[in-house]
């Protein structure tokens, strides 16, 4: 499998972010998902991750 990630996409002031990610099985199978991240105590924590795509 592969596996990708776009560049953090952050507000106005660098305290909340995110990316998508992507895993690859095969030319057929995989998933996307989104990764929101959020600064905290000066270390990025995930908030939460969403599934986008599955095939």
């Amino acid at each position: 499998g592969a596996t990708g990630f776009s560049r953090i996409q952050f507000d106005k002031t660098h305290s909340f972010g995110v990316l998508k990610s992507n895993y690859s099985f095969g030319p057929l199978n995989g998933f996307g998902v989104l990764v929101f991240i959020y600064k905290k105590n000066g270390k990025w924590v995930i908030d939460e991750i969403v599934t986008t795509t599955i095939s």
